[in-house]
């Protein structure tokens, strides 16, 4: 299973975060894709990434060795 945090900057649309496992050990190379836009983009080697979003996209991460996850973005 894969976990992953974000941090938005403000309102605007870029979306940080970083893509860990149960145990909180970062995941590299993960594969994020806004399911909305078709934007994607991989983590780097300390699972760190960052992707453009709208509120209520869905994003699904996946990485090898780990099943995939959709999350939808929202306020809460």
């Amino acid at each position: 299973m894969i976990f992953f945090y974000f941090q938005a900057i403000s309102q605007s649309i870029s979306l940080i975060g970083k893509v860990v496992d149960a145990n909180n050990k970062q995941i590299p190379y993960a594969h994020i894709t806004n399911l909305n836009n078709k934007n994607s983009t991989v983590s780097n080697f300390s699972g760190s990434f960052s992707i453009y979003i709208n509120l209520y996209d869905t994003l699904l991460i996946s990485a090898i060795g780990y099943k995939s996850k959709e999350f939808k973005i929202n306020t809460n």
